[in-house]
């Protein structure tokens, strides 16, 4: 049976985005196609999306793992948001968040799931 706690993986790449969120014994995993944004907006768009996928599971506690310093440094206020775009997208998961605690952490690509999962899809199975 689901837990309120998960485990979520993000990545984005300049054409798709994925999120992994572990929740006890259960995996869900999403693959979208993106468009017409740089990778910096992908990576938000796949935090986005794995928040509103959190919530909507009754996940109230997780760590998000990404891959991108750029966004976690953004997210746990060590880098400044200059960019209108990215400071837009920061405001957005600050809302789709609120209620939850979350802890943002990087991880290295190759520790990524969901950049693994994108790489290669076939090694990593749904529960």
């Amino acid at each position: 049976m689901p837990t309120d706690k998960a485990i979520i993986w993000s990545d984005a790449g300049l054409d798709r985005r994925c999120y992994i969120i572990e929740q006890g014994q259960h995996k869900i995993i999403s693959v979208m196609s993106i468009n017409d944004k740089t990778v910096n907006e992908a990576e938000y768009i796949a935090v986005i999306h794995a928040l509103v996928k959190a919530k909507k599971l009754g996940i109230t506690k997780a760590v998000l793992y990404s891959d991108s310093q750029l966004v976690i440094r953004q997210l746990t206020g060590k880098y400044k948001k200059k960019e209108p775009r990215l400071l837009e997208l920061a405001r957005r998961v600050a809302e789709v968040s609120r209620g939850m605690d979350i802890r943002f952490k990087w991880v290295r690509r190759e520790k990524n799931l969901a950049g693994l999962y994108l790489d290669r899809p076939k090694e990593i199975k749904g529960g």
